[in-house]
């Protein structure tokens, strides 16, 4: 079961982050944006009320990641992940406001606020059916692009997971190319 609940996590950030039109659908998670880290393994999010006390939460940074900015053919090539891509589940413990604190200790670095970390509400389910399309809340630059559920024992799969079009955007396409000639 570990393993569906981290491929469904994945399903979230690997095709969320493609280009394709979003298919819109059921929410099942809540979001909320990591702005900074305090003491005891307690964050501060920019609204604690889509969380309660007992709630598993997949804590993830987006970004962080150094590339080559260089004027060459290595343009974009990734030099340093830095803590991109960091992720791992946890419970929480207690809320005050939006300050969130978590029963486990951190087994990973998180870049608060650069990295954009975020805390996804993952439901759990003993048996879980998909009759109608699931979706993500769409990447705002902050929070979102994730899809994560937790089932116990038998998810059906009667309708779509698509989370497509719902992750980072792409770069923009220059709308203006200038044509060389290669003679």
């Amino acid at each position: 079961m570990k393993k569906l609940r981290l491929l469904l996590s994945l399903i979230g950030l690997f095709f969320g982050l493609s280009c394709f039109a979003q298919n819109g659908g059921t929410v099942i998670n809540k979001y909320g944006s990591v702005l900074s880290i305090l003491p005891c393994n307690t964050f501060t999010v920019d609204s604690g009320s889509n969380f309660a006390v007992g709630d598993t939460v997949l804590i993830i940074q987006m970004k962080g990641a150094t590339i080559d900015t260089s004027n060459s053919a290595s343009f974009g090539n990734i030099l340093n992940y830095n803590s991109c891509g960091n992720y791992e589940y946890n419970t929480i413990a207690a809320i005050n406001l939006n300050d969130i604190t978590l029963k486990y200790v951190l087994s990973n670095t998180y870049e608060i606020p650069g990295g954009k970390v975020q805390l996804v509400k993952v439901p759990s389910y003993q048996n879980y059916t998909v009759n109608q399309p699931h979706t993500c809340m769409q990447w705002n630059g902050t929070k979102g692009g994730i899809f994560a559920i937790y089932v116990t024992n038998t998810l059906t799969l009667n309708d779509s997971i698509s989370v497509s079009n719902a992750g980072f955007a792409g770069g923009k396409s220059d709308q203006n190319p200038v044509l060389r000639s290669s003679a």
